[in-house]
């Protein structure tokens, strides 16, 4: 082989082991629902080198072969979408250790979201999100449709009302505003450090869509609409998500069984 020749077929065999490879998929083989990370890890971790990012990890399998997925998010750890370095909603900047479903909660469909958390450690700040149905697409700059989340030691639940056409927050340019709706949720006291199961029912063949929550098979807040615009893409997002600096330390959260069911509206007894 000429040298010229010899010296390109090098330089492309290089280039080949160090190039970035595409975000890696996040699933186990327990769950029906694939996750990757849609912005940079926090802690200066670029997510191409998930190995080295501290932030979500797996945690060692048990004896039964199981393994959680772990979120671990520190004060300071500002989030790789480009929203999160804006200050907006009354902190200088959001910090963001969360992945993204690979694909959608599909209209005319109903969908059972289910999945264990377990909150290890901190959750006692403020707005600390650890569940999103995201609602926002290239065609429609919408707000999440639901959020779950920790603020003053008890959970919140906020669902999206009013989006609309010319309906936009100015921080943001989001349509629409989340509107709490669980008052005295439970403490993160009594939760912290047991595996909670959760259970969301989207259902996307009614407009409004509605949605309902449960815990550990009981009911936490009865069904409910979302008013969203119809361009709208829903999408689950897990992790930690909060307003930076405001949140005094640590928190960690480990996810199981992350898993989702969809019918159509023929099928919708089957989730009843």
């Amino acid at each position: 082989m000429p040298k010229v020749m010899k010296t390109v077929a090098l330089f492309t065999s290089i280039c080949l082991f160090t190039m970035p490879a595409l975000a890696d998929n996040f699933g186990d083989d327990d769950w029906n629902m694939t996750l990757y990370d849609n912005c940079e890890l926090p802690g200066g971790k670029n997510h191409y080198d998930l190995a080295k990012a501290d932030s979500v990890y797996w945690s060692d399998k048990t004896k039964a072969g199981d393994s959680k997925l772990n979120f671990k998010l520190r004060r300071g750890d500002i989030g790789g979408c480009s929203s999160d370095k804006k200050r907006r909603h009354g902190a200088p900047f959001w910090e963001r250790a969360e992945l993204k479903a690979r694909t959608g909660l599909a209209d005319e469909m109903v969908h059972k979201i289910s999945f264990e958390a377990t909150f290890v450690k901190g959750f006692n700040g403020k707005r600390e999100t650890f569940f999103q149905i995201h609602g926002w697409s290239n065609s429609c700059p919408s707000a999440p449709w639901l959020m779950m989340k920790f603020s003053h030691r008890k959970m919140e639940i906020e669902v999206l009302r009013g989006a609309h056409e010319g309906n936009e927050d100015l921080d943001t340019g989001h349509r629409g505003e989340m509107v709490s709706i669980l008052d005295n949720g439970p403490k993160i006291a009594d939760l912290k450090g047991v595996a909670q199961n959760f259970e969301i029912r989207l259902d996307r063949t009614v407009y409004p869509a509605e949605v309902s929550v449960s815990m550990n098979g009981k009911a936490v807040i009865p069904t409910t609409q979302i008013e969203h615009e119809t361009c709208g893409d829903p999408t689950v997002k897990l992790g930690i998500y909060r307003p930076g600096e405001i949140n005094p330390g640590t928190s960690h959260i480990a996810f199981d069984d992350v898993k989702v069911t969809s019918v159509g509206s023929i099928q919708v007894s089957q989730l009843q």
